[in-house]
């Protein structure tokens, strides 16, 4: 009896050290990255690519729910409808605020919609000229298309090496930067894609410290006209407008 009592308090101490153990390693796993988002991230340099690269694979290993993703798991989740969440009525003030933005500074505007999904932005918008949705996801453009036809298109397409192939009055990131492993370069190849008094807008869910990174880095790279928080009981974004910085006259 002794003896088993002894293996168990064995057991129970091994069980304890390892526990332990993790939450050290969650402790510093986390400290890591949250050093990355606050000193590095957005940053040239092999140090800051570096560290960007292993705090990419700690967060892939943690299953981090704002995180790059391979373009048959977008598939996969759509065709499952994992994103049908995003047609609800808690999302609606969001695809509401973009909207408005749409309407207030780019009327009759031509939109290019990065990251689309199921093209919603596309019926909570009106009155532009056109609408071209991109998404990685065929699944979800499918329904898209079947929703939306006048003034619409929709192509699946990688958003890291999209060519439109014409200027944009507005171009939106809705809730897409975070599953870019370069957000920022991202947001700054489709600057091209502007017009010459286009805008860009970018809605980020807050609660991330990704997210915190991406719109503290993008308010430092480019002219902020607007920014606007919305709530929806527990979720929270932030939607801002942004301008190129404009470039002096040779």
């Amino acid at each position: 009896m002794i003896g088993r009592l002894k293996t168990l308090a064995r057991s129970a101490s091994s069980a304890l050290k390892r526990a332990r153990g993790f939450r050290l390693q969650n402790f510093a796993g986390e400290l890591f990255c949250n050093c990355y988002y606050r000193v590095a991230f957005g940053r040239s340099g092999s140090l800051a690519s570096s560290w960007g690269e292993r705090v990419a694979a700690w967060e892939r290993r943690q299953c981090r729910g704002d995180i790059p993703l391979a373009p048959e798991v977008w598939e996969t989740q759509y065709r499952q409808g994992l994103w049908r969440c995003l047609s609800g009525l808690d999302e609606l003030a969001r695809y509401g605020v973009i909207a408005g933005y749409l309407r207030a500074l780019k009327p009759s505007g031509a939109i290019l919609d990065i990251g689309c999904g199921e093209g919603l932005l596309a019926g909570s918008a009106a009155g532009y000229s056109r609408y071209v949705g991109i998404d990685v996801s065929e699944a979800a453009l499918a329904r898209a298309r079947q929703r939306y036809r006048e003034r619409c298109s929709f192509s699946q397409a990688d958003a890291r090496a999209y060519v439109p192939g014409d200027r944009f009055d507005a171009v939106i990131f809705n809730e897409v930067l975070y599953y870019f492993d370069d957000p920022l370069a991202v947001v700054s190849r489709y600057e091209r894609w502007l017009r010459a008094d286009g805008v860009i807008i970018a809605s980020l869910y807050q609660h991330s410290r990704r997210a915190a990174a991406i719109a503290k880095r993008l308010k430092a790279r480019y002219r902020s006209l607007a920014t606007v928080e919305i709530r929806a009981g527990a979720k929270s974004w932030s939607v801002s407008v942004l301008a190129p910085e404009s470039k002096p006259e040779a």
